[in-house]
């Protein structure tokens, strides 16, 4: 049975390191900025792992938060589980939710399992104990294999969900478990919070009898070699057609252009002419999926790029974003602002988010067009949303007559790079890195 939690896919997630997120680097810190996450439009606030980590084999000089110590605690240094709680509280009171990240393929080498229940680590040839891959160094991998280590695990989510009320769990390397191990999950959270929501770390069509969400991993890597290598529109459209093919219907997917494993768009889509990371961030949002923003994504941070910041403490600069002189945005465009507006614009617009899509030919190899369509039953309600999106370095000139596309009326925003959106006689001219956005 296909999942569909209404509310993991119409939201915006919000993916939050506790320990870069303030200078205080706890939960309170996180707490403390709910109400102008609320504001901005978060739906759902994703926490990375907020337990205890291992010491040996540590990588970098604070370790990473995915080689777990105690899977059922929360670390003393980003607060208590008094501290969890009070900001699930707040979240919901905000009218937001929270999932945690659920690791269930490994642990740190000096952690609870490995140290008490050694027979659910996994082994090699000569009876040693192993990572779940070799270069994942600082951590042993779990023996999934074994039914008291998968009740230990399915007990872990409960655990939270009844300890701290969370909302449901981001699931670390979800590919690697077993899909029979997520089924036991998914039925025992039936049976304490039906409602709870599961996003995959993975891009599986086998994982979605069992999850919401799962990664749309091919749409990133399509802006990836669009953006840095030149590469043509079409293979967005590529990536949408074998989703489409190979999952089924209905199935939904989290779409984004940086989080805890990437760079930072801000400094990885980089160009002299503009802003290709704003240009991909208005694709994010107005395209299908459930989009996801890295916190400091929204002020074009590059702090904590790549996994180099997951393994120290680099607190997010919110007052500079942590943006070099040379990396301004052009034409005074702000990040902010523009999620602002692209958050508010997706609550807004049913079409955003439950809306069908049109693909459009806008005649030229360097811009993605499309239209999405308003809901079946709400004719009423909100607007079609049409987009066109110039992803070159090159301006681009488009035959409004080949677009849906009429400036008299609902004109919702545009912008970019050098030389911005020009409309003259029927003719509309998108600079570098530059967009519209329009209600039809």
């Amino acid at each position: 049975m296909l999942m569909r939690r209404d509310w993991i896919h119409r939201g915006v997630i919000y993916e939050v390191f506790p320990r870069n997120f303030s200078h205080d680097g706890d939960l309170a810190g996180v707490t403390r900025r709910l109400d102008e996450l609320a504001f901005m439009g978060v739906d759902v606030l994703w926490l990375m792992p907020i337990h205890p980590m291992g010491a040996l084999h540590r990588k970098g000089p604070e370790g990473s938060p995915y080689s777990i110590a105690d899977h059922r605690a929360v670390d003393p240094a980003v607060g208590s589980m008094d501290d969890l709680r009070d900001l699930v509280a707040v979240a919901h009171r905000h009218g937001m939710r929270v999932i945690m990240d659920f690791v269930g393929n490994h642990g740190a080498w000096d952690g609870v399992v490995a140290r008490d229940h050694p027979e659910w680590i996994l082994r090699g040839e000569a009876g040693e104990m192993i990572p779940a891959k070799p270069q994942w160094r600082d951590v042993v991998g779990f023996d999934l294999g074994n039914p008291d280590l998968r009740r230990y695990l399915v007990e872990t989510l409960l655990h939270w969900v009844r300890e701290a009320d969370v909302d449901g769990f981001r699931c670390d390397v979800a590919g690697l478990l077993p899909v029979s191990f997520w089924e036991e999950a998914r039925a025992a959270l039936d049976q304490v919070k039906p409602d709870a929501g599961l996003l995959a770390e993975a891009h599986d069509p086998k994982l979605m009898g069992v999850f919401d969400l799962c990664y749309d991993t091919p749409l990133y890597g399509a802006l990836r070699r669009i953006i840095r290598g030149g590469a043509p529109v079409q293979q967005i459209w590529d990536a949408r057609d074998r989703f489409l093919a190979d999952f089924p219907a209905g199935a939904g997917r989290m779409t984004f252009i940086e989080n805890h494993d990437q760079r930072r768009a801000a400094s990885y889509f980089r160009s002299d002419e503009g802003s290709a990371a704003l240009a991909a961030a208005v694709l994010l949002f107005t395209f299908e999926g459930t989009p996801l923003l890295y916190a400091g994504q929204e002020i074009g941070s590059c702090a904590s790029t790549h996994r180099g910041g997951l393994f120290e403490g680099r607190p997010i600069d919110w007052d500079v974003g942590g943006l070099e002189p040379a990396m301004l945005w052009d034409v005074g465009s702000d990040p902010w602002m523009l999620y602002q507006h692209l958050l508010w614009l997706r609550r807004a617009q049913p079409a955003l988010v439950r809306g069908g899509l049109r693909p459009l030919d806008p005649g030229h190899p360097g811009v993605v067009a499309y239209v999405r369509t308003r809901p079946p039953g709400c004719l009423a309600e909100g607007k079609d949303i049409v987009v066109a999106v110039n992803l070159s370095p090159e301006p681009a000139t488009l035959w409004l007559a080949e677009l849906p596309l009429d400036f008299r009326r609902g004109l919702v925003s545009s912008g970019g790079g050098i030389g911005t959106v020009f409309y003259v006689g029927g003719k509309l001219t998108l600079g570098p890195w530059a967009w519209v956005i329009s209600e039809q």
